[in-house]
């Protein structure tokens, strides 16, 4: 029962291994044979030493620990001293009894997965004797020494040499009146099962690699304009080419050589000190912006972003229909509606200041319709550069 037992846990134990085997990649099962010799115990009542063999099955769980299921026989069957007969009146009768032994023995390798591996041996396992008078099995523990030889990396044949000291409970029977330990010398032969395991695959570490997105010629890592159009030339930076120093680039440059210092428009050219903004329309009689006014002072947010020095008077104008101070009243409602539409774009209210001029600043005459229409206005007056 005690054989059946051990053997059911030693299954259990390589099938959890198994689960537990994890990144190692050579889990092959082996068997094995194995001989030697045994030298028993003082303390046996016994007087031979004799041989050994047997047989395993086992499996590596990571690159240094292995276990095995292990069968031993004790061969030449090992015979009662002469006490022993006296004793218990066994003239006449057999004196020799037969041994075996089955364990579960895990080593520990110590060196690479190939070539010459010494090891430490432990384990458990339970020791049958069996004579016509007396029979046990009685639980055993074993430590040991030894080494494994691999032949060829990763292949399927290696040997191990092992010295083990093997102790055995047995304080009840006719071999011994207390507990024993036997001296083990053996050798063994053993095969893994399966193919080859592939070798581990090694992924290579990535490389990043400088690349130039937008063709310009200037690797990306210092490309400070990385959306330059192609066929553009650039400066060593990635960035266009602007001869005149005016903020905007010679392939969007409609003035490339505009005067040093000099405030440029979104085409490169210089902007007068008075910006008409001619198409900023509002709605009749009031300061609600139109949608096509809308889409110009997108354009004078653009330019004074990209100027962010400049300070400019939002001058609102109109014609001389209807009383004098209603309409300077809606000039100022037209003026303050512009410059809050400049902030909501986000410029700096302080770089704007809002007038209203009423109709005391006409451009044209106020008996024409064309006249009139020149004299409702808005207009940026530039106060600093």
């Amino acid at each position: 029962m005690k054989t059946k037992a051990l053997l059911t846990l030693s299954a259990l134990a390589m099938l959890a291994g198994s689960v537990q085997a994890g990144e190692y990649t050579d889990g092959r099962i082996y068997g094995g044979v194995s001989g030697g010799i045994y030298f028993l115990d003082d303390d046996r009542r016994t007087n031979d030493d004799g041989l050994i063999y047997g047989f395993n099955l086992g499996r590596f769980f990571t690159e240094n620990l292995s276990f095995d299921v292990e069968y031993t026989e004790f061969l030449n069957d090992p015979q009662f001293d002469q006490s022993v007969i006296l004793e218990n009146n066994l003239r006449g009768a057999t004196t020799r009894y037969t041994m075996h032994d089955i364990s579960l023995m895990g080593r520990y390798h110590f060196g690479e997965d190939d070539g010459f591996r010494p090891y430490v041996a432990f384990g458990i396992g339970a020791t049958k004797h069996d004579h016509v008078l007396d029979r046990a099995t009685d639980m055993s523990a074993t430590l040991g020494l030894g080494f494994q030889s691999d032949w060829g990396a990763r292949g399927h044949w290696f040997a191990r040499v092992e010295a083990d000291y093997r102790y055995v409970g047995d304080d009840s029977s006719l071999l011994a009146e207390d507990s024993y330990g036997d001296v083990l010398l053996k050798a063994s032969l053993n095969y893994k099962f399966g193919a080859d395991p592939r070798p581990p695959v090694v992924i290579a570490e990535a490389v990043a690699v400088d690349g130039d997105a937008d063709g310009d010629g200037v690797p990306d890592s210092r490309d400070r304009c990385p959306n330059t159009p192609a066929g553009v030339a650039v400066d060593q930076y990635g960035c266009s080419l602007d001869s005149d120093g005016d903020g905007v680039p010679n392939s969007r440059d409609k003035c490339p050589d505009t005067r040093a210092g000099a405030v440029v428009d979104l085409d490169g050219c210089e902007i007068e000190a008075v910006i008409d903004l001619r198409n900023v329309n509002f709605e009749f009689d009031s300061a609600t912006l139109k949608t096509s006014a809308t889409e110009k002072l997108d354009t004078v947010s653009e330019l004074l972003a990209s100027h962010g020095s400049v300070v400019v008077e939002v001058a609102g104008h109109t014609d001389s229909v209807g009383p004098e101070d209603y309409n300077q009243g809606l000039s100022e409602r037209r003026a303050n509606s512009v410059r809050d539409y400049l902030i909501a774009k986000g410029i700096s209210s302080d770089r704007m200041s809002a007038k209203g001029y009423g109709e005391a600043r006409p451009v044209g005459t106020n008996d024409t319709k064309d006249g009139r229409a020149a004299n409702r206005r808005v207009e940026l007056i530039v106060l600093d550069r």
